[in-house]
């Protein structure tokens, strides 16, 4: 005989976003603001992996499939996918995405341009 199905004693309430101890309360104050950093996380990948992964990539006949690839490099399959296509933009053979440098282009004239458009004090 089987035993009938009983939902989780917490399934269906709204009240708390995800399941606490007892004992642990998760307060945030009122006046608790996400702050922007200006320092840029370091990079998961270091530069000569992402480069040898992108060469092993173009140099392969046939094409490798990029999920498999990935695997033998250690590297996530999206992120490799995405050195692709920004080395495939940066030779001129895409035109969906920025190159490289048009991109600290970009950066650099956003800085600028929130320097310029703040409030000055005096």
């Amino acid at each position: 005989m089987a035993t009938p199905f009983k939902p989780h004693p917490q399934a269906g309430k709204a009240s708390q976003p995800y399941p606490t101890r007892p004992g642990i309360r998760h307060v945030v104050p009122d006046d608790y603001q996400l702050k922007k950093s200006s320092v840029a996380p370091p990079k998961k990948y270091p530069d000569e992996l992402r480069a040898r992964a992108v060469r092993l990539y173009r140099e392969s006949d046939p094409k490798p499939v990029i999920r498999r690839l990935a695997e033998q490099l250690g590297v996530h399959h999206e992120a490799l996918r995405n050195w692709i296509r920004q080395d495939e933009a940066d030779r001129g053979e895409r035109d969906d995405r920025p190159t490289g440098t048009e991109s600290e282009e970009l950066r650099r004239l956003r800085k600028e341009n929130a320097e310029l458009s703040a409030p000055t004090k005096f």
